[in-house]
């Protein structure tokens, strides 16, 4: 979600590309390829929350997880 310096800004989901509005949620799966663009004179803030798929068992989760953790210590 936008919280500052959003005019200028782009999002790119797959072959969907959109403006972005301040203060609007944009809810995205990011196994797709994805990528921003921040073309205004602002300093950009944006808030990100990551959730785990729903479909994923515990399993896949703890899996993920300890991938996430590894990938974080490197």
């Amino acid at each position: 979600m936008p919280l500052l310096g959003v005019k200028g800004s782009r999002l790119r989901v797959a072959d969907q590309t959109m403006e972005q509005t301040l203060g609007k949620c944009y809810v995205f799966d990011d196994s797709f390829e994805h990528e921003a663009w921040h073309d205004g004179e602002e300093t950009r803030v944006i808030l990100i929350c990551d959730f785990w798929h729903p479909d994923f068992s515990d399993e896949e989760i703890r899996f993920f997880k300890f991938l996430q953790s590894a990938k974080m210590r490197t």
